[in-house]
């Protein structure tokens, strides 16, 4: 178990997780990922003694559910573009020396992989990013993006984005509901 998470009652949020949930109330920042998708997070980390990445730092809260099941090897390297909210989350976790935590453009993060396991967060990477994000995860690695309607349709057309990862020819993929109107996509990349 991650020396970060330190509870074995699985309904008791980590501490990092409960630091990271009271900066975002501080912000007032409302798209934190759901606790039922931090678990997820949190359980693929445990599997990862390598890097992990983040697209999409927002407040923490993801970061805080990986860094709680990363293992002691493991690394963790976020990035988010927005700059104010990115000084908050650097500073409210500078004790954690296994997180890099940057501030730019999503693809300047890719440069520090191979990655074990990415987690697409942040909207331009999902849409535009399936190519330059799957070519940064190493042979077997997994990638995870949450905040999908069930299915392969979003407001009765297409979607889009859902078919792009669940059908990447380089990708084997599932879709996980996590609640009666929200999914996750979880995929391997094949080798």
């Amino acid at each position: 178990m991650s020396p970060l998470m330190s509870t074995t009652d699985p309904y008791t949020l980590p501490p990092l997780v409960q630091r990271a949930e009271a900066l975002a109330t501080k912000l007032a920042f409302r798209n934190s990922c759901r606790r039922e998708f931090g678990r997820l997070l949190c359980t693929l980390a445990a599997r990862v003694d390598g890097s992990v990445l983040e697209i999409g730092t927002g407040c923490g809260v993801g970061s805080a559910w990986i860094l709680s099941g990363l293992s002691r090897g493991g690394r963790l390297v976020s990035i988010d573009l927005d700059r104010e909210r990115h000084l908050q989350v650097k500073t409210h976790f500078a004790d954690i020396e296994s997180a890099l935590f940057l501030q730019g453009d999503w693809r300047s993060a890719l440069e520090h992989g191979p990655y074990e396991l990415a987690f697409v967060d942040a909207g331009e990477a999902k849409d535009a990013g399936a190519d330059e994000v799957i070519e940064a995860v190493a042979p077997g690695g997994h990638l995870i993006l949450d905040d999908f309607s069930p299915g392969p349709l979003y407001k009765g057309q297409r979607d889009e984005r859902w078919h792009r990862w669940m059908q990447h020819p380089k990708l084997v993929s599932c879709e996980i509901l996590l609640d009666r109107d929200s999914s996750a996509i979880l995929a391997t990349k094949v080798a």
